[in-house]
């Protein structure tokens, strides 16, 4: 099999089986695409038992690749030494999955004693060093301030985006990351500007500006599966007055009935005279 051919079957595999960021390094390494793959133990090949059987059973003999692990004496050309090699996979997944199940058992325990999961200050507070508690962060809680009054005077989450953008305010992501030096995931230095209605939605909606701490709000499927479950409100633990308010009570109750019944403009920019109305 020539060296694009192998490419093309790996990534075939990859899409099918969703295992992707450990192999997207294999294909492109030149060790890979040599006779032979040498790690330290199974492990370090992947904990999904499953897919390492696949790959040391069935891929790697197929690419003429020889996989050794030393320190599990694992060697595809000697089928003596792989007698144990299932065992050990499973073991392997064992590891993560009873490493997970701690890890949950943790956040739990936090979550149920009203302590904020969240890494990350969310925009309009900064993290007391001392304590870790939040704290109010002015400068960006004047802007939270003022999309909720914005909001409950009548402008949507997109209209609020525009506005912001227009007048050059950096978004949250970028606001941290040149006044702190935090990173994250959604960080675009290319648009500092780039607000957009989903992100104004989503501060419209977070209880966080009421100074309430709402934990349990989503959760992974499994430790395989990290796709996030949104849970109804009725099953998170909201703990109140755990850090200063950004908005009065009153303010966040019009934002949210604004919300509820704001009528949505037709792409004429006219009102729709059956938006509203139920049947």
């Amino acid at each position: 099999m020539s060296h694009k051919e192998r490419q093309k079957s790996i990534e075939k595999t990859q899409a099918v089986h969703g295992w992707l960021s450990t192999y997207e390094r294999l294909v492109n390494s030149q060790n890979f695409f040599s006779p032979y793959l040498t790690q330290e133990d199974l492990s370090r090949l992947g904990r999904n038992q499953l897919h390492t059987g696949l790959y040391i059973e069935e891929r790697f003999p197929m690419f003429g690749v020889r996989y050794i692990a030393i320190n599990d004496n694992v060697d595809t050309d000697s089928s003596e030494s792989n007698d144990l090699m299932p065992f050990k996979n499973l073991f392997n997944e064992w590891f993560i999955r009873d490493t997970s199940r701690k890890i949950r058992t943790v956040l739990k325990a936090k979550a149920e004693r009203g302590e904020r999961l969240g890494a990350r200050a969310p925009y309009g507070y900064r993290k007391d060093p001392g304590t870790k508690k939040l704290i109010v962060d002015e400068e960006a809680a004047a802007i939270v301030r003022r999309i909720f009054v914005m909001c409950a005077g009548g402008s949507g989450p997109s209209q609020i985006a525009r506005i912001l953008k227009k007048e050059q305010i950096l978004t949250p992501t970028m606001y941290a990351y040149t006044k702190y030096g935090v990173t994250h995931v959604g960080l675009d230095t290319q648009r500092p500007y780039h607000w957009s209605g989903d992100t104004v939605a989503d501060m419209l909606e977070n209880e966080i500006y009421l100074g309430n701490t709402v934990n349990m709000k989503h959760s992974s499927r499994s430790y395989k599966d990290k796709r996030r479950v949104e849970h109804p409100r009725e099953e998170c633990l909201v703990f109140e007055n755990t850090h200063p308010a950004l908005i009065m009570r009153e303010v966040w109750d019009m934002v949210q009935r604004v919300r509820k019944n704001k009528r949505r403009l037709t792409k004429m920019e006219e009102q729709n005279k059956y938006s509203g109305l139920v049947f």
